[in-house]
This record gives structure tokens, sequence and C-alpha cells, in this order.
């Protein structure tokens, strides 16, 4: 993307740093929303709203378009993350917890490697909008 739009580091350094940046904010402030509207029904919307905003990145015909996609991302991942992490608590027994609660921790650095490994395949292939569309589709 930096080479196909001319971006330049500063830009670039933006677009990859605004998804983690809107979910660390949006983890602080909207992760009570598992605990007013159940924490299942708060995962799946986070989810679905992912799935919809990461294909749409594949269509973004501009650095304002991606950052908006992006970041609307990172406020859903945000919004799912701390029901994510109860609801983890919750359904594992205790002699269980901390294990079950590592596994969930440790998903960020599956889904990079996940996604790091899907872009091997499927950027030069088809382009940098493939993965934005494959990832969501695979997971």
């Amino acid at each position: 993307v930096q080479c196909q739009w001319g971006l330049s580091n500063a830009n670039l350094g933006v677009l990859m740093t605004i998804a983690m940046g809107t979910h660390a904010f949006s983890s602080f402030f909207f992760s009570h929303l598992g605990d007013r509207y159940g924490r299942k029904r708060v995962i799946l919307v986070a989810a679905i709203l992912v799935f919809v905003v990461s294909i749409l990145s594949g269509f973004c015909y501009n650095l304002w378009q991606l950052l908006l996609c992006r970041g609307l991302q990172g406020i859903a991942t945000g919004i799912g993350d701390g029901p994510a992490s109860a609801y983890a608590a919750e359904i594992c027994t205790l002699r269980c917890r901390a294990f079950g609660l590592a596994v969930q921790g440790v998903g960020w650095g599956i889904g990079t490697a996940f996604a790091t490994t899907t872009a091997f395949f499927t950027v030069p292939r088809f382009g940098w909008q493939g993965l934005f569309i494959a990832l969501p589709v695979l997971f």
C-alpha cells in the first residue's frame, strides 16, 4: 500500500497504529457493554463489525478511507475484547481458568502469525486488498 499510494513513512506509521490505538480507546470506554447487554451478544456484534470493516478495507482507494476502516476495526475489536476476557473466565473451571485466559490472551499473536502467513500467499497474487478480503473469509 505504501508503494501503490506513495505514502510517506509517517503516513504508513499512522496507518499501522490506528487500529491498536482505537482498540485501546474503545476497550477502555466500551467494554462495559458486555455487562449491560450480555457478553455473547456484544462479542458477536463486535465480530460481525470486524468482519464487515475488514472486507471494506480491501475496497479502499485512498489513505483516508483505509484509516477510517482500520480505525473502525480497532473500535470493534476493543468493544469485544473486555467481554471476551470476562466470558473466557466465566466458562473455564477454576482448574483451567489460567490456561483458558492464556489461550484467549495469545489470540493476537496467533492472529498476527496467521495473517502474516496468509499475506505471503495472498499479496503477490491479489495485492494488499486481497488480504483484507481473504482473512475475514478464512477466519
